[in-house]
């Protein structure tokens, strides 16, 4: 049920909602929310200072109620713009 609400809302969100998923995973200290989105959207999701991000996250943990959630936005396109040693961002020729 949190995976689907979240879905929603940022569905609402984005500009490209059909690239929009949540995987819902079981750890040793709870639940983790993985929300992948397009590379263009990613900006939309997490908001200005990550406001965004903190709003979708203060919901879904009301909607938890007492379970422990812990939710992580991932850029879809994040492996491919990896450089040299896998430091994401990394060009190799700074100046």
């Amino acid at each position: 049920m949190l995976a689907e609400a979240l879905e929603h809302l940022v569905r609402g969100i984005v500009s490209h909602p059909d690239d929009v998923t949540v995987k819902d995973k079981d750890l040793r200290r709870g639940r983790m929310l993985e929300v992948r989105v397009n590379p263009e959207d990613i900006g939309k999701v997490i908001g200005r200072s990550g406001r965004t991000a903190t709003a979708l996250r203060t919901v879904i943990t009301a909607v938890a109620g007492r379970e422990q959630v812990r939710i992580d936005f991932i850029d879809v396109d994040k492996q491919a713009r990896r450089g040299p040693g896998g430091r994401p961002g990394f060009r190799g020729d700074r100046r």
